[in-house]
């Protein structure tokens, strides 16, 4: 609730006004012996009109807000003095007040009390705001030492909130409750806490949620919590952040992205603890500028049409990891149907240090009349260099011409655990012009110097190791096959072996040097070309 709040002197100033018109009131009454009650209650009314409109304040709340229109206001006077005086309902939404059953002249004083002394009752801490979903309504209240500064408006269980610019403090953002028709959207220009507390919002015009203020948002996870937004809408995703958000908590969230995303934010997202579900998304399921750094927690991630991450840069070229993935830590799972789509796209740096990700795509590779090329999908790609240290990796790519991981730089492995499946044909467009389903494909070059990397490139004549500027085995345990062997480069320091026409059987393990390769079922390779290299050769 945003209230206008009266200084002490105001109050008692306003309070000795109101003592001399009750004392005219009754002079009146008693002894010029007004005999006309009508008359005599629109000067009352008056009276406490002019009061009302001197203090007016905003609010949503439905006490006090008489007319439905969202705030309470000498409207709200007016509504009930209308009825009294004229029987005049036409803006009477809510004129019980009191809540005992019946419209008097007492529920113009509880407007009036609301006027003069704000909502002292809200029961809410500091810098506090909450938002109750129930059906097609809404309920807002507003800690009364921030009121003033807040701007509320709700159109049933459509709610929107705007912090003045002087509120130079951090706000507490409490959504609960359950809607099919309602949305909430914010803005400011500080950061805030937004905490989502067994929350189900569906919107059937635009978007779920959307915060638009652009500083640092701290969003919570408690319970379940579910967002769907309209089809065919013009908004950017269902759930939209204009903004830096930090994700954590003990909760789940689950997002539908029916229009285009699913969750978009406008600068960077770290997720710390939580769990995101993303069911379908007609684009890219996150869709997210500046950087994407999870740390801890779970996001699964399914898409129909778009991307499952896409991580891009910001148009300030300055901004800290501008248009990179960093995997420290938690679990991505992301599955993409759609044909040319990538799993995991970054238009920098991508970094895995931690965690565990499993990629799968299924589309096929499509010609781009746009770029005169052929764009096919990817488990990962990266426009520019990958790196991982740590962590676990398994991407599968079953589409024509798809990819595991492709890269537009360069391939740095040190650590961790990385595995890649493709299975496809090759995809040709015209005699000159085909790609194939590589398992690690480089327009830089390959290096892997630790870890334990494990590739099944497509028999389709597809190599498992593709670095255009050269692969290198320089420690690690690395087995690679495919249809077309992969030629390590001179300047390698850990020494490999070529196998050729290994056959390679769906479902079984595969041993080569001690390397054991769990074979998956949906792979197979009678004539397998196989490079190998462990420390121990």
């Amino acid at each position: 609730m945003n209230i206008r709040r009266l200084h002490k002197n105001e109050k008692k100033k306003l309070s000795h006004f109101i003592n001399i018109c009750t004392v005219n009131l009754n002079f009146l009454h008693l002894h010029i012996k007004i005999n006309n009650q009508e008359k005599m209650k629109r000067i009352y009314f008056t009276i406490l009109l002019l009061i009302a409109a001197a203090i007016g304040y905003n609010a949503s709340a439905i006490t006090g807000d008489v007319n439905g229109d969202g705030v309470v206001t000498a409207a709200d006077v007016t509504a009930l003095y209308s009825y009294l005086l004229d029987n005049d309902t036409s803006n009477l939404v809510n004129g019980d007040q009191n809540g005992d059953g019946e419209i008097t002249a007492a529920d113009v004083t509880t407007v009036y009390n609301i006027l003069l002394n704000g909502d002292d009752d809200s029961g809410l801490p500091d810098f506090t705001v909450n938002v109750v979903y129930d059906g097609d309504e809404a309920t807002v209240t507003v800690a009364k030492n921030i009121s003033s500064l807040m701007t509320v408006a709700v159109n049933g269980a459509h709610v929107n909130i705007v912090a003045d610019a002087t509120l130079q403090d951090s706000v507490i953002y409490n959504l609960s409750g359950s809607t099919t028709n309602g949305s909430f959207y914010m803005d400011g220009e500080y950061k805030c806490f937004v905490n989502l507390t067994d929350l189900t919002i569906h919107n059937p015009d635009s978007a779920a949620i959307n915060i638009d203020n652009g500083k640092r948002i701290d969003v919570t996870l408690n319970g379940d919590n579910t967002l769907t937004d309209a089809t065919g809408g013009a908004h950017k995703a269902c759930c939209f952040i204009n903004g830096h958000a930090v994700i954590a908590g003990s909760g789940t969230l689950t997002i539908t992205g029916n229009t285009k995303h699913a969750y978009f934010s406008d600068e960077y997202t770290r997720m710390t603890s939580g769990t995101i579900n993303v069911t379908n998304s007609v684009s890219d399921g996150f869709h997210i500028n500046q950087y994407f750094q999870m740390d801890g927690g779970t996001v699964t991630i399914s898409t129909s049409g778009g991307d499952g991450v896409d991580v891009g840069c910001t148009k300030d070229e300055t901004d800290t990891n501008n248009g990179q993935f960093i995997m420290n830590d938690g679990t991505l799972n992301v599955t993409t149907t759609a044909d040319a789509v990538k799993g995991i796209k970054s238009e920098s740096i991508m970094t895995i240090a931690g965690g565990s990700i499993t990629v799968n795509t299924s589309g096929d590779a499509v010609y781009d009349a746009t770029d005169a090329d052929i764009s096919s999908c990817a488990a990962i790609k990266c426009d520019s260099t990958f790196v991982m240290t740590d962590g676990t990796v398994y991407l599968t790519s079953t589409g024509i011409g798809g990819k595991g991981l492709n890269t537009d730089g360069s391939v740095n492995i040190g650590g961790g655990t990385f595995t890649a499946i493709t299975i496809g044909d090759v995809y040709e467009y015209s005699s000159t012009l085909d790609t194939k389903a590589g398992g690690v494909k480089a327009d830089g070059s390959i290096t892997i110097s630790g870890g334990t990397v494990k590739v099944a490139a497509s028999k389709y004549d597809a190599r498992a190791f593709n670095g255009k500027c050269g692969f290198y085995t320089n420690g690690g345990y690395i087995l690679g096959i495919g249809g077309k062997s992969s030629t390590v480069s001179t300047g390698y320091t850990q020494k490999y072996k070529y196998l050729r026409n290994q056959v390679i059987t769906a479902g079984t393990t595969y041993t080569c040097e001690g390397i054991s390769f769990e074979i998956p079922s949906i792979y197979s390779n009678a004539a397998g070309m196989v490079v190998v290299s462990t420390p121990n050769l």
